[in-house]
């Protein structure tokens, strides 16, 4: 995965997937992560909070970049949603293969304001 994906990615879920890793009293470490499971995401992230925001204008009338950041940030939540319905693959016993209960799905419900 590319430097700038893979810090992006890891960004988020430092922020986003705290709950489930101190369910595993682990400390998170990006490394253990399936990059492949992160790419669609990171870049939508990428795109609608970095990319498309310096583009813009930001004029009254609108412009497409603003459009277009709009509607990555929307593909970016919803990317992220579904990684976590699915199961966030993460190598909790940092032995190289994600077995079956490591890839548990974390939405439970989750309340979304």
């Amino acid at each position: 995965m590319s430097e700038p994906i893979a810090i992006a990615s890891a960004s988020l879920l430092n922020t986003e997937f705290t709950a489930l890793v101190a369910e595993s009293a682990t400390t998170f470490e990006d490394s253990l992560l399936v990059d492949s499971q992160w790419t669609r995401c990171a870049v939508y992230h990428v795109l609608g909070h970095y990319i498309y925001p310096r583009l813009s204008t930001f004029s009254p009338e609108g412009d497409v970049f603003r459009e277009k950041m709009a509607y990555y940030r929307q593909e970016y939540r919803t990317e992220f949603d579904k990684i976590l319905r699915v199961g966030v693959k993460y190598d909790f016993d940092s032995s190289g293969d994600i077995s079956v209960g490591e890839d548990k799905p974390t939405h439970f419900n989750r309340l979304v304001r």
